[in-house]
């Protein structure tokens, strides 16, 4: 409780803006910049979002792939689907396009361009999803699962900090 009271005065005190800068390929520090405080998001940009999106559009590609190739392979031992399975679980489907360029290292032009393909039609029916309510079923699920964090971290510090009570007869 304490660390957390210490975090969250320093945080409320602090007037510069936030920044994270990657050191590694896994590690990221958030560094202060006192020049200006910054209060807007308009300076923001979404590239990081993007990527990510890709990412995640290939290895969701990849899931209903592997389930097309299953489906439509007539080899009796399933040859190409355990291919596909033993290929991805060999290289990193949410890494995106270096999965894709790997396929077609391994000489498989028509699994990459069909994971493709899926992953375009698995974004452009996200997108619909979205714009369809200007994004706020996003915004509010996001909503929900703050409060659901804050109710919780709520309930686990009263939980932390209530000490039993005791009644006037025993004080």
């Amino acid at each position: 409780m304490y660390i957390y009271t210490m975090v969250y005065r320093s945080l409320n005190s602090f007037t510069g803006s936030l920044s994270i800068n990657r050191v590694s390929k896994r590690k990221g520090i958030i560094s202060k910049s006192e020049s200006q405080p910054n209060y807007a998001y308009s300076d923001q940009t979404f590239d990081d979002v993007n990527t990510m999106l890709v990412k995640y559009f290939t290895f969701r590609s990849l899931q209903y792939t592997v389930s097309q190739v299953y489906e439509t392979d007539p080899s009796l031992m399933k040859q190409e689907f355990n291919w596909l399975v033993d290929f991805a679980n060999e290289n990193k489907p949410s890494a995106g396009d270096p999965f894709i360029e790997a396929l077609y290292d391994a000489g498989k032009p028509e699994l990459a361009n069909r994971i493709m393909t899926n992953r375009d039609g698995l974004m452009r029916q996200w997108i619909h999803e979205i714009t369809s309510t200007g994004g706020l079923d996003a915004g509010i699920a996001m909503t929900k699962h703050n409060m659901d964090l804050s109710i919780k971290q709520l309930d686990k510090s009263l939980n932390l900090t209530i000490e039993p009570s005791r009644s006037i007869d025993e004080a």
